[in-house]
């Protein structure tokens, strides 16, 4: 799947079970780490729009949380809607 967002390019994927033994503070001691949560994705009208929440946390910074509408367009994930936004 190919998303047109800010998210980083450069992005290590590992399961759920890895993911809770992990030392997160030693992740984000670098600056330019972050931890990207994305729950599993929920297609509709026949795979033209996907709706998912994901999670990040950054570098001394907090993170943030949304529920995301994306559509297919030219084989690429765009971003429509944002829903349940916040920042901590």
């Amino acid at each position: 799947m190919k998303f047109k967002t800010p998210f980083q390019s450069n992005i290590k994927i590992i399961a759920e079970k890895k993911f809770y033994k992990i030392d997160k503070d030693s992740i984000l001691k670098n600056e330019k780490n972050r931890i990207l949560i994305i729950s599993k994705p929920i297609f509709i009208n026949n795979y033209k729009y996907c709706v998912f929440y994901y999670k990040a946390f950054f570098s001394g910074l907090g993170g943030s949380d949304e529920l995301s509408l994306f559509e297919k367009v030219n084989e690429i994930w765009v971003k429509k809607e944002e829903f349940c936004s916040s920042i901590n």
